[in-house]
């Protein structure tokens, strides 16, 4: 008995043992073009990766309206940001719906941005899995 307990209090002491730093998750909506929007979006991906630690935020940034614009091919102001932030875990939507109403096709799109049915639903389903949502841009 004595020797199980010991084996419980060692086991107990080890640092990060029975302790998981949780997992933040968070979805942002885009819905403008304006550039300073999807700057301060970026910037708050930016921030909570720096906030939470790498690894320990999973960020999906979801444009549907006039924001999918900058996630068209021919929008590189920000593709470049973008693409780093891809690398640290956040994942960029694009709103099927509105890619339907501007008549662009999936092709249009820089590569590392996810279709979903709807940018609306999206978030709606991701809130409902439990996720923050924060509002991108203004």
């Amino acid at each position: 008995m004595k020797k199980l307990m010991l084996l419980l209090a060692l086991f107990l002491l080890q640092p990060g043992a029975y302790a998981q730093v949780p997992k933040h998750r968070v979805v942002m909506a885009v819905t403008t073009l304006a550039s300073d929007g999807w700057a301060l979006t970026l910037t708050d991906c930016d921030a909570l990766i720096a906030n939470f630690g790498e690894g320990n935020v999973e960020i999906e940034v979801v444009a549907y309206g006039p924001g999918i614009s900058m996630m068209h091919r021919g929008n590189t102001d920000f593709a470049t940001r973008m693409q780093q932030l891809t690398r640290r875990g956040v994942s960029f939507a694009a709103g099927e719906s509105t890619l339907h109403l501007s008549r662009a096709q999936a092709t249009d799109f820089l590569p590392f941005v996810k279709l979903v049915d709807s940018g609306p639903a999206e978030i709606v389903r991701r809130q409902e899995a439990g996720w923050s949502y924060l509002k991108g841009g203004f």
